[in-house]
């Protein structure tokens, strides 16, 4: 005979979006993943899409790529800097801003991001 009726409320999608917004910390990042290099430097592996790191120029051109070298993090160098430290840096409240700089070919540019929340299928990002 089934079970029917025994599946716990907990489960249902409805219940885990209200539980999550009765103001439980949702984590908060830009949605980049990174790697470390032989020269142990980080580099971006990839951007979420539509994450707050995909962000274009007025031409179009996505201003972070994938084997760009984080270099900042709100003005903290990241070399010689743990993955967890990083986490901590770039992760933070929704809605509050990152400063990070990357390297692409010898030229530093920086870009303010702001942080939002990232979905289940992007667990491997910050």
């Amino acid at each position: 005979s089934s079970a029917g009726g025994s599946a716990s409320a907990a489960s249902s999608p409805d219940t885990a979006r209200a539980e999550m917004s009765k103001g439980e910390a949702v984590v908060c990042g830009v949605g980049i993943t990174l790697n470390i290099d032989v020269d142990g430097e980080y580099v971006i592996k990839r951007i979420a899409e539509n994450g707050p790191a995909d962000v274009k120029s007025e031409s179009g051109e996505s201003l972070i790529l994938a084997g760009d070298l984080l270099e900042t993090i709100d003005g903290r160098t990241v070399r010689d800097a743990s993955y967890a430290d990083l986490a901590g840096w770039i992760l933070g409240t929704a809605g509050s801003v990152v400063e990070i700089s990357l390297r692409r070919k010898g030229v530093v540019s920086i870009l303010n991001l702001i942080r939002a929340p990232l979905g289940n299928k992007e667990c491997q990002a910050v």
